[in-house]
Parts: C-alpha cells; sequence; structure tokens
C-alpha cells in the first residue's frame, strides 16, 4: 500500500476558530492530580471537525479554567467555585490554535489551545509593520 506519511498528522493552521466542547471528564493526571480533561471539537474552514483536547490541572490551571469560562458564559458557575464537565459540554466559543512542537521529538506536532477569546474581547495587538512611518506620532 502506497501512501504519505505526512498524512499520519492532520494539523489545523495555528489561527481563530469557532468551537465547541465535545467532552469533558474529571479525570486523574500521570502524577496522579485531580485534572478536568476537556476535548473541543474545532470547525475548519473546510467543513472538517478536528478535536483538540485541553487539560486543566488545579492550582495552576484554575486561571486557564477562569478565561475558558468567560468564554463560554459560565463565569457565574466559576465564581462559585464548581464547573462540571456536564456544564461545558455543549459550550462554544472562539479559540486560538496553536502548533506545538515536542521537545523531546519523541511525538509529532500537534494542536493545542493557546486562548480562549470571550464575546467583545479583541486583539488590540498590531503587527509588526501595520502602522505607516508617517502615522507615528513622534
Amino acid at each position: 500500500m502506497q501512501f504519505n506519511p505526512k498524512d499520519a498528522v492532520q494539523l489545523l493552521p495555528e489561527g481563530e476558530y469557532r468551537a465547541e466542547v465535545a467532552t469533558a471528564e474529571e479525570t486523574k493526571s500521570k502524577a496522579g492530580n485531580d485534572m478536568l480533561k476537556v476535548t473541543w471539537k474545532v470547525f475548519a474552514p473546510n467543513g472538517g471537525t478536528p478535536l483538540v483536547t485541553d487539560y486543566i490541572v488545579p492550582p495552576h490551571g484554575v486561571g486557564r479554567l477562569k478565561k475558558m469560562c468567560r468564554a463560554v458564559g459560565l463565569e457565574d458557575k466559576f465564581k462559585q467555585g464548581s464547573v462540571t464537565p456536564e456544564d461545558l459540554r455543549g459550550q462554544a466559543c472562539t479559540v486560538v490554535v496553536i502548533v506545538e512542537d515536542d521537545k523531546t521529538g519523541n511525538y509529532d506536532p500537534q494542536n493545542r489551545i493557546a486562548k480562549y477569546i470571550a464575546p467583545g474581547d479583541e486583539d488590540l495587538s498590531v503587527p509588526e509593520g501595520d502602522i505607516p512611518e508617517d502615522d507615528i506620532p513622534f
């Protein structure tokens, strides 16, 4: 059988996408810590819906959970100190997807969610070179 080995890894290009929580479950990390595993169905421009998994491990991951809850409209639940997998399933927002390389070289690159964008949030940064020299006020 002939095939292209690159087809083994199908990655989304880095960028902003609409996404919906496909599954969420409370589980344990490899170190035995409580963890929330959230799998997002990402809506690709070509019509595909690849899955990207995010792992929230308290206490360090609580800030990330707060941003996720704000983006999907569960900020009140977060403020109460309890967000369940059932609360998250089916929730949607815009996410920023990146491609992450394995630093050890043992695994293929994979997509990760770098940021959750809440309604009304805007990225106000301007890429270098987008402001003409004569528009700089100094």
